[in-house]
């Protein structure tokens, strides 16, 4: 097994060159496509990430983030799952989602104090 990173799950495609992990990051369930090696002619990888629901991620607005890089760099990161973890890590630091996460923070909030009428 070339990821040796835990996953929730990780399936092989039939005639597909795309590796899908399924994985949570704080509580966020996401689908990661990964293809190693994306062309031929070139040393490509490409990373598709979706969200469950088309959530607003860290890094995409709709849910969805198709990604081009190279193998040396996920393997860099001990892989798909691990590098696109650190990814929403440092991208999670931005104003714009910790604005994001307050908002959502405060719809929650106030939908439970409705719901004491």
């Amino acid at each position: 097994m070339r990821n040796k990173q835990k996953l929730e799950s990780k399936e092989q495609l039939n005639d597909s060159k795309y590796i899908i992990f399924n994985t949570t990051w704080k509580g966020l369930k996401l689908k990661i496509a990964y293809a190693e090696q994306w062309v031929t002619s070139v040393e490509v990888s490409h990373l598709a990430i979706t969200s469950e629901n088309k959530e607003i991620m860290p890094i995409s607005k709709t849910g969805y983030k198709s990604h081009f890089t190279n193998k040396v760099t996920v393997d860099s990161f001990g892989g798909p799952v691990k590098m696109v973890h650190a990814w929403f890590d440092e991208k999670s630091k931005s104003k714009e989602w910790q604005t994001y996460q307050n908002q959502e923070q405060e719809k929650l909030k106030n939908k439970q104090q409705l719901s004491l009428f």
